[in-house]
């Protein structure tokens, strides 16, 4: 009902007019679809990847480009979840299952495309952070998004020597 009744009328506009509807993310996220995968312990809605394929198919019907984009953000808030500190999910999580705060995927690079293996942009560790250099491209929601996961070279060639990089905007 949300995607015929919010989506559907709008997607057309949306992309004509390049309006990114960060009200309506909202709205999707009262409904739990801001935090799919991620535990109920910081407000997720702690589904499986089956329920979340339901939701996300039925939402594409109505919009690809905006459904796209909720799911990139709900796989980084997943990866928080899984992967990161108890410190890293309370401070992210609460406010990107409620979309207060949106989340991108950084991987895609100028050269390489989306082969991770091939991926140049560096992290070396300096201290207690880390230094980033390099490109990215074609990042759903970068102008918008306030939390990015870079995935970027720590180690050695190939696929082994890739970390993802937490960087609050």
């Amino acid at each position: 009902q949300f995607a015929n009744d919010r989506l559907l009328p709008n997607a057309a506009k949306w992309d004509q007019e390049e309006i990114f509807p960060r009200d309506v993310l909202k709205e999707a996220a009262e409904l739990g679809f801001g935090g799919v995968y991620v535990k109920d312990d910081v407000g997720g809605s702690n589904l499986s990847r089956v329920d979340a394929s339901v939701i996300f198919e039925a939402m594409s019907t109505a919009d690809v480009s905006t459904t796209a984009l909720l799911s990139i953000h709900n796989m980084c808030a997943a990866l928080i979840d899984r992967f990161g500190t108890e410190e890293q999910r309370q401070h992210f999580l609460p406010p990107l299952v409620t979309a207060e705060r949106l989340a991108s995927y950084c991987l895609t690079e100028p050269g390489s495309g989306s082969d991770a293996a091939s991926l140049q942009t560096r992290a070396v560790k300096q201290g207690d952070h880390y230094v980033l250099n390099g490109s990215k491209a074609f990042i759903s929601g970068a102008g918008e998004s306030e939390v990015y996961l870079i995935m970027a070279r720590t180690g050695g060639p190939g696929p082994k020597g890739i970390s993802c990089i937490l960087v609050e905007k």
